[in-house]
């Protein structure tokens, strides 16, 4: 794996979209998502993006270009990989459109495996399944092209350590993506900082922090260097939040709210817009903003340094 590494999850739709400087800084651009049909087999609608990898390319010839497959409430992966042949046809047409497409590589985005909680199949097979279907990837991926990447995403809590077996699956991959963000958002009435590097002392539930995450897949056997830690460009959002702590840590009266993309966070603090305050948790080294009535976690400049520095 490089030394340092600036990786950008970019929707598929929004490929035409990427301003040129951002292709420059990139390291790596992973395209979501590849998804898989009925029949176990990967596919990809790249519908819009005809030339849109070839003008990537001429921006920036060395950056990586990998295709990220699954995604929240992606299923299929359960299935596919609970058989050989299952796990060789997936791997067969991960590979394909890689090639087709002169991609660099394939990211792979199981949430989660053992877990239906996106709504997808699951099997306490997932565990050794998941293991092999990576294993068969790393083994298609070398006899298609040698020095190709493959990495995975995985989540923050401790099941998704418990129900992987990292020490084996991380042999096979450049890097492990540690989906250190979503900690507390429309699924959790509490509102709390949904990435924070370090815990936030307010909040008595569970903690759960980047540098918990860390430490945990550490134990779990990946190595220190193949981790990449994940950041947010968006915030989480509760209503009718009562203002103790400026809101921090407290039930909402309305939890289910769509997130808050960071281009209209900096529009809101630039002009004053709904009334929103600024704070900072010295503790948690997170970012959030609290109007007598919302409440709104995310990333700033300042938190995300704190992380790169980390």
């Amino acid at each position: 794996m490089k030394s340092k590494m600036l990786i950008a999850y970019c929707n598929t739709a929004e490929l035409p979209n990427i301003i040129d400087d951002d292709i420059k800084r990139l390291t790596s651009i992973h395209i979501s998502f590849g998804l898989i049909n009925k029949w176990g087999e990967v596919y990809w609608n790249q519908r819009g993006t005809e030339g849109v990898l070839e003008k990537i390319r001429r921006i920036n010839p060395d950056i990586n270009i990998v295709l990220s497959i699954g995604g929240w409430g992606a299923d299929g992966f359960s299935q596919a990989a609970a058989t050989e042949e299952g796990r060789v046809k997936f791997a067969k047409t991960a590979v394909k459109i890689m090639e087709e497409n002169h991609m660099d590589g394939i990211d792979i985005d199981w949430e989660y495996p053992c877990s239906s909680q996106a709504e997808i199949a699951s099997s306490p097979n997932d565990k050794e399944t998941f293991t092999l279907l990576i294993c068969e990837l790393r083994r298609q991926i070398d006899a298609c092209r040698k020095g190709q990447t493959l990495s995975v995403a995985v989540g923050a809590l401790r099941s998704c350590v418990e129900n992987t077996d990292m020490r084996e699956v991380q042999k096979y991959l450049d890097y492990v993506q540690l989906m250190t963000y979503d900690f507390h958002g429309v699924f959790t009435p509490t509102t709390g900082h949904h990435a924070n590097l370090y815990d936030d002392t307010v909040i008595d539930e569970e903690k759960i922090s980047a540098e918990r995450t860390v430490e945990m897949y550490a134990k779990a056997g990946v190595p220190i260097e193949k981790m990449v830690m994940g950041a947010a460009f968006y915030g989480r959002c509760w209503n009718k939040v009562p203002a103790e702590h400026f809101g921090l840590g407290q039930i909402a009266g309305e939890h289910g709210v769509k997130g808050c993309p960071y281009s209209r966070i900096q529009e809101m603090l630039r002009t004053g817009e709904g009334g929103f305050t600024y704070h900072w948790d010295e503790d948690a080294k997170a970012a959030y903003l609290y109007n007598g009535d919302t409440f709104i976690s995310f990333e700033d400049k300042r938190a995300l340094s704190l992380k790169v520095d980390y």
